[in-house]
């Protein structure tokens, strides 16, 4: 791969030899765009917002034809919302809606997962036909599949999977197939979307209007969340001292430790050899993947950690909440309602109205409304003056 152009500010363009050659004889035009990938990497995604729409909203309409979108969690997210409501208007709406998204400090995996699922509802539900059949686009979603015990939702598997997938990646990329497979959806309408054969097991399956909003988010994750969002307590502290000894330590003395602790200690796992045959070889490469994953896991869950502190910190997250928006509902009153629900009330007793908390969310004013009525019916309350009381009273506590 070769740099095309490297002056600050321009923008790179890495390109293979035949490409090369292409451009440096045409300069890069349009038509010769057949597929556009679209990765993952959460805020990175919104911060290229003026990127896509140059090149959705003014280079692409030069040459008019369908284009292959490939997409990987915010990356497909990006590519839905375009396709959606077009390349202003879609990127403008997804950054307000991922930039409002609010998280309190004791929500469950489960309910990160239902907001996170809201916004995508409000970016693109009820625009499904246009994103299955768009006549420029044909959106594809690519989404991990796990595999045996890293399909657990529990601590210490999903530990053991990230680590696993950090070390057989540092070591070579194709081992990484033994922890997951490649699942890709994409319309069966239009020339479809095929990966030639690299050892890992790929799925295809269909996207429908039914299925589309799953695929989008089976296609996202959020890792690193616990830590940032519990900030100086007992979880955070943990991951701290974690992500400090993986920096300060390294990599070859903490093999020897774990050599010496796991093999000639306590015999777990054996000191030399390749084994014959899959399980043994897992065996023998366990501790040499996970001393290689130690530092990687240190350096991503920082980062992580670091950007979404950032991100708590700034100005309408402090305005939310020296409004009182912080502070969730009673826990008897969580139980009850939905995340979505939850976080229109704590608006509320914000003394946010309807139009200013559809503006803060990003969403619908009859949304709004709608989940209003929902609360009420939930916690019993049968008219608007008796709702206004109670949140009046809340807003007190």
């Amino acid at each position: 791969m070769q740099i095309l152009q490297k002056h600050a500010p321009a923008l790179k363009i890495r390109a293979g030899h035949l490409a090369r050659e292409l451009i440096l004889k045409e300069g890069l035009q349009p038509e010769q765009v057949d597929i556009v990938p679209g990765a993952a990497g959460g805020p990175k995604g919104i911060g290229i917002q003026g990127l896509d729409q140059a090149i959705f909203g003014d280079f692409f309409p030069r040459a008019p034809q369908r284009r292959t979108l490939v997409g990987s969690s915010i990356g497909s997210w990006r590519f839905a919302s375009i396709a959606a409501h077009g390349a202003k208007k879609g990127t403008e709406r997804l950054a307000e809606l991922y930039t409002n998204l609010y998280f309190h400090k004791k929500m469950s995996r489960l309910e990160v997962s239902e907001v996170c699922r809201g916004m995508l509802f409000d970016l693109v539900q009820g625009k499904e036909n246009e994103l299955v059949n768009h006549p420029d686009y044909h959106l594809t979603v690519l989404s991990i599949k796990a595999q045996h015990i890293f399909q657990s939702d529990k601590a210490l598997p999903l530990l053991a999977s990230v680590a696993g997938i950090v070390g057989t990646t540092a070591v070579a990329r194709k081992h990484s197939r033994h922890f997951m497979q490649r699942v890709i959806s994409q319309p069966n309408a239009g020339e479809q979307f095929k990966i030639a054969d690299d050892g890992f097991i790929t799925h295809y399956h269909a996207l429908t209007e039914q299925s589309v909003l799953s695929w989008l988010m089976a296609s996202a994750s959020i890792p690193g969340v616990m830590a940032a969002v519990k900030r100086n307590k007992l979880p955070d502290n943990a991951f701290r001292v974690f992500s400090l000894v993986g920096y300060a330590v390294p990599d070859f003395y903490l093999g020897a430790v774990l050599l010496l602790t796991f093999s000639l200690g306590l015999g777990w796992f054996p000191i030399n050899g390749v084994g014959t045959d899959f399980v043994s070889r897992m065996h023998h490469i366990a501790l040499p993947a996970l001393t290689l994953a130690m530092l990687k896991m240190a350096f991503i869950g920082r980062l992580t950690r670091t950007s979404l502190l950032e991100v708590l910190g700034r100005d309408y997250v402090r305005t939310a909440r020296a409004k009182g928006a912080s502070e969730p509902p009673p826990r008897r009153l969580r139980k009850q309602l939905s995340p979505r629900e939850c976080q229109i009330l704590e608006l509320l007793i914000a003394n946010n109205n309807n139009k200013r908390i559809a503006a803060l969310l990003g969403i619908a004013h009859k949304t709004v409304h709608s989940h209003r009525i929902h609360i009420m019916q939930k916690l019993g309350i049968d008219n608007s003056r008796t709702m206004n009381q109670r949140i009046a009273a809340l807003h007190q506590c």
